[in-house]
């Protein structure tokens, strides 16, 4: 990774600095006895590099990366807990578990359980899609928990789309002819889509305006992650609202007189 590509991610880091440290302070508060944190982030660049911090303030913390088939998130603790007592579990990739409403519903009945076994803290990295399915499927373990939120200023927000849509332009120019039968999912990680959707809506709570290029570039971005037959109304929908844009852009661009 470029020094360039790393400057946005280190400067997220650190805008996150008071948020890390109300983590940190969780996890020594939580030393002998259960707590469960959702650290909600929608970016995983950022919780990379939050990951890396997180283990320079509390180096003796164990992981747990979840496989996209688990269906049970205790049980798994218990697993690679056995009989030691951590100070502190970090669990990663709930938002690649596929049957997810499945392994949160399975966290209800033994709330008690955790109580009992496991005295340390347990944190969460989740998304907003996630948080909502806590609220909605299992609202009384929800209220136990300790939320802590993780966010990305708006200008960096702003470079980041700005980023994706050049690469997203890039790639399909590199491609040529045979990249109009790839869908953005093919030419991304399927998660960058709900990352944009979060950057947009991070934008709107944030009153921040994209400018036309950028609207233009992402409304072309969600036609391409909707380039399937049975969504084609709204495929056509982003395309001509992206040409649209560009065609207003053009209008504002001066004319050179020669």
């Amino acid at each position: 990774m470029s020094n360039d590509n790393l400057k946005p991610c280190v400067q997220a880091v650190e805008s996150n600095q008071q948020a890390l440290e109300e983590l940190q302070f969780v996890l020594q508060l939580s030393q002998g006895q259960f707590s469960l944190v959702l650290a909600k982030c929608n970016y995983g660049f950022l919780r990379h590099g939050l990951k890396a911090k997180l283990l320079e303030l509390s180096p003796n913390i164990q992981e747990l990366n979840l496989e996209p088939s688990v269906t049970k998130l205790y049980s798994r603790i218990r697993e690679i807990q056995g009989e030691q007592q951590f100070s502190g579990l970090v669990v990663y990739g709930l938002e690649s578990v596929r049957n997810i409403k499945q392994l949160l519903l399975s966290l209800n009945p033994v709330r008690e359980e955790f109580r009992k076994n496991c005295h340390f803290a347990v944190i969460l990295w989740i998304n907003d899609d996630i948080f909502r399915l806590f609220k909605r499927l299992i609202p009384d373990f929800e209220s136990w928990t300790t939320r802590i939120v993780f966010t990305i200023p708006a200008p960096l927000l702003l470079r980041k789309l700005k980023y994706n849509s050049d690469i997203l332009f890039t790639k399909i120019l590199e491609l040529g002819y045979s990249s109009r039968f790839l869908t953005y999912d093919k030419l991304f990680d399927p998660n960058e889509r709900l990352e944009i959707l979060a950057a947009l809506r991070d934008l709107e709570n944030q009153e921040q305006q994209l400018d036309l290029a950028l609207q233009a570039s992402i409304e072309f971005a969600q036609g391409r992650k909707l380039n399937r037959k049975p969504e084609i109304d709204n495929v056509l929908a982003h395309y001509q609202k992206s040409l649209e844009l560009w065609q207003e852009l053009a209008q504002e661009i001066p004319t050179l007189e020669l």
